[in-house]
């Protein structure tokens, strides 16, 4: 029963680290995108104008080579971001597969408490995508934040340690203190898939400390 338990623990643990790989795989597809996305935007194109005019000449407002490169480049990384996130919403089902198993055939773990040593704010919130998790999980623009995880004023120290945590906590719940109209808000967000880009939808700010 022990062999059993430990065998599903390693498999959750290795179906999280392929997810975590491949979600890393697909934040260069999203950049990429947004490189080429700002081609067509610097042209005043999307991806179904014209580029030539009514005599068949390539517009001369419009850089039509550069353009067409970028609109390839777009409709080839977006089926790879289709795939790959098709293959991570797998990955996800089956963490909850084993996850819910190991819940019927043992104690759940007791997400860890921090004790923070001070309550001022660290983090701000600076938008939420509408229906994003955050949204969802009560999270709002403006939110200033003063525990977030094992994070707080004292030992807060870069934003990129708050994201690894973000991609690290895939389908975990995050406790959150935040500070809404000068009062203490607790709040439990859980990164998760949803349909626009990252596991949150919501972005921060770091403030001075």
């Amino acid at each position: 029963m022990v062999e059993d338990q430990s065998q599903k623990e390693k498999q959750c643990t290795s179906a999280r680290e392929e997810s975590k790989r491949l979600m890393d795989k697909r934040d260069v597809i999203d950049a990429q995108l947004a490189e080429n996305e700002a081609v067509l935007k610097a042209n005043n194109v999307d991806m179904d104008t014209k580029l030539v005019d009514e005599e068949g000449f390539p517009k001369a407002e419009i850089d039509v080579y550069s353009v067409r490169i970028a609109r390839h480049a777009i409709i080839t990384l977006r089926n790879d971001r289709k795939e790959i996130t098709e293959k991570i919403e797998k990955l996800v089902h089956q963490i909850h597969e084993e996850r819910r198993e190991g819940t019927a055939s043992g104690p759940a773990k007791e997400i860890p408490i921090v004790h923070r040593t001070t309550n001022k704010p660290f983090l701000r919130i600076t938008s939420v995508r509408s229906q994003s998790p955050a949204d969802q999980d009560g999270i709002k623009k403006g939110d200033e934040i003063i525990q977030f995880g094992p994070f707080h004023g004292d030992n807060f120290q870069k934003l990129e340690e708050v994201a690894k945590f973000v991609k690290d906590s895939l389908e975990k719940p995050i406790r959150v203190t935040i500070l809404r109209a000068m009062r203490p808000v607790r709040v439990e967000l859980k990164p998760r898939l949803w349909s626009g880009q990252g596991l949150i939808g919501c972005f921060f700010e770091a403030l001075p400390k």
